[in-house]
């Protein structure tokens, strides 16, 4: 009977969570494909706050699925649902950061990417209710092909959905670029560089060693 007692007062206070229901005043959501599974990002940029005197650090929440393009966030799909239970789960909680790494799946269609990402984060704005919520975007990792950057050479369009995409490789370099002039374009979004980090198994996965780094140089942007 005390132990119940004791439970509500604490409910009360916000110092317990009730089911999954983070009862933490702020949190960071980090979204987007599977590189975003990696737990290692998170804990590293926490870290950073910590070590420069950030006393309440915020709880991360995720919301990622593998090989979806950015389509897939909308909020009548699945990615859309995701969404909305990273935020079901803070409860009355305040989005102080929208962390993004996502864009493997859009290879082809770098050219309407930079509009599909405004939109993406001006939900994500509205939803949290903060205007100016900062945004970071993990830049697409160093993967090339050895047949260079003769990007214009290998397009073939998709049927199904009319977009156009590379026939013989990804190229990363033009989504980078996208990338990078969609966070120029935002006063709030602030670019993560990752050109100079491993990938684990040739494809689009970064090591573990560089998740990490990804998660200090997230901490470093917002602290």
């Amino acid at each position: 009977m005390l132990g119940i007692k004791l439970n509500r007062q604490l409910l009360a206070l916000g110092l317990l969570c009730a089911g999954s229901l983070i009862s933490a005043e702020s949190f960071w959501l980090f979204a987007g494909q599977s590189n975003m599974s990696e737990k290692g990002q998170s804990r590293a940029a926490f870290a950073v706050l910590k070590e420069k005197g950030q006393n309440a650090v915020p709880k991360m929440v995720s919301a990622q699925h593998d090989g979806k393009p950015i389509q897939f966030w909308y909020p009548d799909q699945r990615g859309g649902a995701l969404l909305d239970a990273a935020f079901a789960k803070v409860g009355e909680g305040r989005l102080e950061a929208f962390i993004w790494q996502q864009a493997e799946s859009n290879q082809g269609g770098w050219y309407y990417y930079a509009g599909e990402l405004e939109q993406l984060v001006a939900r994500i704005r509205k939803r949290s209710g903060h205007p100016e919520l900062p945004v970071y975007l993990n830049q697409l990792g160093p993967r090339y092909r050895k047949e260079g950057n003769a990007q214009l050479k290998g397009l073939t369009q998709n049927k199904k959905t009319g977009h156009a995409h590379f026939r013989s490789f990804w190229d990363m370099g033009l989504m980078r670029e996208v990338q990078r002039r969609a966070a120029l374009a935002d006063p709030h979004m602030h670019l993560v560089m990752t050109a100079d980090l491993s990938i684990k198994d040739g494809g689009v996965h970064f090591d573990g060693q560089s998740h990490r780094e990804i998660g200090r140089r997230v901490g470093e942007l917002a602290s």
